[in-house]
């Protein structure tokens, strides 16, 4: 990536390097084949029960990413 973010992200949301290093070093050793974050089994477990509540909220939250790039323009 390029810096060529539509929207800046977030740094609050930002794992730091140590951490995100701790996690992927303690799931080696446990053997797991994937390190997702906590989010993503949320993400996951809302599309089976409420998959038209999930698409909705992810079209309206594109509609705003796309309406604060155009405005940047």
């Amino acid at each position: 990536m390029q810096n060529d973010w539509a929207v800046a992200p977030n740094p609050s949301m930002m794992m730091s390097v140590d951490k995100m290093v701790s996690v992927a070093i303690k799931g080696i050793l446990k053997d797991k084949n994937e390190l997702k974050p906590i989010l993503i089994g949320v993400i996951k477990t809302a599309s089976r029960i409420a998959p038209n509540f999930l698409l909705k909220f992810g079209h309206r939250e594109f509609k705003k990413i796309k309406a604060q790039k155009q405005n940047n323009n």
